[in-house]
């Protein structure tokens, strides 16, 4: 796995966990109309509360550690999977580059 890989991985999965972090803010900011109800954002975990009967806003650290950790993760899944199909399709076109030189 070269550092490529990595890069494109972490990138990708990045943009994932970021795109749906913010539908699901827009979502709270939507359904957050609720007089002391309480609003959650994030995803998978929870990254961010507020409501109740003051109102109060609380980032949930444990709950950013978590998708942290699952960002890195996805990462590094990505890039093995590219890894892999870029290994492949390159072998592929060896082995078409080798027959064509004979």
């Amino acid at each position: 796995m070269e550092l490529r890989h990595i890069r494109v991985g972490f990138v990708i999965s990045v943009t994932l966990f970021t795109a749906a972090n913010i539908y699901t803010y827009a979502r709270m900011r939507a359904f957050s109309s609720i007089d002391d109800g309480f609003a959650y954002f994030g995803w998978p975990f929870n990254i961010y509360a507020y409501g109740g009967y003051f109102g109060h806003p609380v980032y949930v650290w444990t709950g950013m550690l978590a998708n942290l950790v699952i960002v890195v993760i996805v990462g590094l899944v990505i890039a093995l999977l590219l890894a892999r199909l870029t290994r492949r399709s390159m072998g592929a076109a060896e082995q078409i580059a080798g027959r064509e030189r004979r």
